[in-house]
C-alpha cells in the first residue's frame, strides 16, 4: 500500500534553497557559520552538520530519492514527450520505466531487481516531486493530415503446425465423425504481420518455438521473411525489438505511423528508444478494441487462416503419415500468405475501422457493448491470444490516432 509521509514536528521547515545558499557561503569562507544561519534563516546546528559532516549534502527528511534530481527531471521529461505523442503511460508502465531508465543510464537505485520496476511509495513520492505529471484519461493529438503509405498496423496471430479439419460428407446422424489431422495438438508457430493503408505489406516476421534456429526454416517462405526462435513461441520484447529493425529495412521512408495493440512487449523504454531512433510514431489502441479498430483482424487474419488450413489439409491428404513441420511449414504458408495478401485486404482493414480515411461512425455501437467498470489500466497479456477480447466501450478514435 502506498504510504504518504508526514512531519511529525515542524523541524525542517525551512528552505532546501535557502540551505544551499548557506552551505556554500560557508564553505567559499564568505561567511561564518552562525552569521550564514542568521541571514538565512535556517538552524545553526543543521547548517553546522551539513558543513562538517555531510559535505555540504542537503539529505530529505522523507528518504533520499531512488534516482537523483537530474535523473529524474530526465524521466519526467521523457514521459511528458511520450505523452504528447499520444503514447498511452499507465502507472505500472512508469515504474518500469524507472527500472529500465535507471539500467541503461547505469544510475545506482534501488528497485526491486526481480520485480523489475520502481516500487509504489517512489512511484507515488515520483508524481509528488514532479508538479508537471498527473493521471489523467488520455486526450487526443491534434489530427495531422497524413498519407496511406505511411499508416502502419502490426499484430501477431498463431498458425498452429496441425490442420483444422473441414467439413465433410458423412452419413446422416452418425456420431463418429472424423478427419485426419497432422497432429492432435499441434504447436503454434506466431507470425507478425504489418500492412499499410496504401495496401503494402511488410514481409511476415516468423517465431518458432525452440532455441536453435535452422536454414531450412525458411524453406518455402514469401520473399524476404525472417525467422526467429523463442522459447514459447510468443512474441517477447526483444523479439518485438528484432521485428522493428525488420520493419524498418522495408518501410516507407521518412517518419511513419505504427499503429499496435498494448501488449506487453510493445510497451518497454527500450522499445520505445528505439522506435524514436527510426523515426516511427507508436500509437497504441485502446485496451479491448483490437476487435474492432486493428484493421489486421478486421480483414486480413481469417482470410489468412482460411487459406492456410485450406493448404494443411490439401498437404496432409498427399502426406497421410507425415505431420506438418517447422520445414514443411513455409510453403504451405506461402500460398496462404499471397491468396490473403491483397491490396484490397489491406485497404478495406484501415476503411473498416474509420483509422483511413479517418472516420468516427465507421464502427457499428452494437460492438462497443459490454462491462465498462473493467481494470484494464494494470492487465499484462501473456500470450498472442490473450490480448483479444469483446468487452469495451466506445472510444473517439480520433482522440487515439495519429491520421
Amino acid at each position: 500500500m502506498v504510504r504518504t509521509y508526514r512531519r511529525k514536528a515542524d523541524a525542517g521547515e525551512w528552505s532546501q534553497e535557502k540551505m544551499k545558499e548557506a552551505v556554500n557561503k560557508v564553505q567559499n569562507k564568505e561567511l561564518t557559520l552562525r552569521k550564514a544561519a542568521e541571514i538565512f534563516a535556517v538552524p545553526f546546528t543543521s547548517l553546522q552538520r551539513r558543513v562538517t559532516l555531510s559535505r555540504g549534502i542537503i539529505k530529505r527528511r522523507d528518504g533520499q530519492p531512488a534516482l537523483d534530481e537530474n535523473a529524474e527531471k530526465k524521466l519526467a521529461d521523457r514521459l511528458l514527450h511520450l505523452a504528447s505523442r499520444g503514447f498511452g503511460i499507465t502507472p505500472k508502465a512508469v515504474r518500469k520505466y524507472a527500472f529500465e531508465f535507471a539500467e541503461r543510464q547505469n544510475i545506482k537505485h534501488k528497485f526491486d531487481r526481480n520485480a523489475g520496476m520502481a516500487g509504489q511509495d517512489w512511484f507515488h513520492r515520483f508524481m509528488q516531486r514532479n508538479k508537471k505529471l498527473t493521471i489523467r484519461k488520455p486526450e487526443g493529438l491534434s489530427r495531422a493530415r497524413g498519407k496511406p503509405e505511411c499508416v502502419y498496423n502490426v499484430d501477431e496471430t498463431g498458425m498452429p503446425l496441425s490442420n483444422r479439419p473441414p467439413n465433410i460428407i458423412a452419413q446422416k446422424g452418425a456420431k463418429d465423425v472424423v478427419s485426419m489431422t497432422s497432429v492432435e495438438r499441434g504447436e503454434n508457430v506466431t507470425v507478425l504481420a504489418c500492412m499499410n493503408a496504401a495496401g503494402q505489406y511488410i514481409p511476415p516476421f516468423v517465431l518458432f518455438k525452440g532455441v536453435r534456429k535452422r536454414d531450412d526454416f525458411l524453406l518455402g517462405m514469401p520473399p524476404g521473411t525472417e525467422v526467429a526462435m523463442t522459447e514459447n513461441g510468443w512474441v517477447t520484447e526483444e523479439a518485438f525489438k528484432l521485428w522493428l529493425q525488420h520493419f524498418n529495412r522495408y518501410r516507407t521512408p521518412g517518419k511513419v505511423v505504427l499503429i499496435l495493440d498494448a501488449h506487453a512487449s510493445h510497451t518497454s523504454y527500450s522499445v520505445v528508444d528505439l522506435c524514436d531512433s527510426f523515426e516511427i510514431e507508436l500509437v497504441l489502441l485502446p485496451p479491448h478494441t483490437s476487435h474492432a479498430l486493428q484493421p489486421l483482424d478486421v480483414s486480413f487474419f481469417k482470410p489468412l487462416k482460411t487459406y492456410y488450413h485450406q493448404q494443411a489439409t490439401a498437404w496432409q491428404h498427399s502426406h497421410p503419415n507425415q505431420g506438418i513441420t517447422k520445414v514443411a511449414f513455409g510453403a504451405l504458408f506461402q500460398r496462404a500468405w499471397n491468396q490473403a495478401a491483397t491490396v484490397g485486404n489491406a485497404t478495406k482493414g484501415f476503411e473498416k475501422t474509420g483509422i483511413f480515411p479517418l472516420n468516427a461512425n465507421a464502427i457499428p455501437d452494437h460492438k462497443f457493448i459490454g462491462d465498462q467498470e473493467s481494470d484494464i489500466v494494470e492487465s499484462q497479456v501473456q500470450s498472442p491470444s490473450s490480448q483479444k477480447c469483446s468487452y469495451t466501450c466506445k472510444p473517439q478514435i480520433q482522440n487515439h490516432l495519429i491520421i
